[in-house]
């Protein structure tokens, strides 16, 4: 299965690029309404790959968006995904910024299906094996929201 994905041409750009001399952009992963996911290989630690999410510069160019506070929200969000233990979160390596400013969170990459293919895959799943993944969400939300 291929990790490419419908980018965007600004994202296609950064391909091959070393962010802080460490991590090197290989791939795009995704794009959402404020934030762009490109699979990275971190040098320093024996070539480990990981994701790495960077405000959009779509997002930033719409007259109506505020690039402090969604930066500032960005940022916040790594600092609260660093401290959840739950394996339904990613880890959070480092977070910086982009030569242009723009932040960027260096974290755990997430790999395997999605639930929407394992779904697709097999639609009805035995109720032991539902209520572990329900048990897991369950579990993951209230550490979230305990902190």
């Amino acid at each position: 299965m291929s990790l490419r994905r419908a980018s965007r041409p600004a994202v296609e750009a950064l391909i091959g690029q070393v962010i802080d001399g460490e991590f090197e952009i290989l791939d795009p992963l995704g794009s959402g309404s404020h934030a762009d996911v490109v699979l990275a290989r971190q040098r320093s630690v024996g070539g480990r790959r990981m994701a790495i999410k960077m405000l959009s510069y779509l997002y930033l160019s719409l007259p109506e968006a505020d690039g402090r506070r969604a930066a500032a929200a960005m940022l916040r969000e790594a600092e609260l995904l660093g401290h959840l233990q739950s394996p339904c979160f990613v880890k959070v390596y480092r977070t910086g910024f982009l030569p242009d400013r723009r932040p960027y969170i260096a974290m755990e990459l997430a790999e395997g299906q999605t639930l929407q293919q394992l779904l697709a895959a097999k639609p009805s799943w035995e109720p032991p094996q539902m209520l572990a993944v329900l048990r897991q969400w369950a579990e993951g939300l209230a550490e979230l929201h305990a902190r």
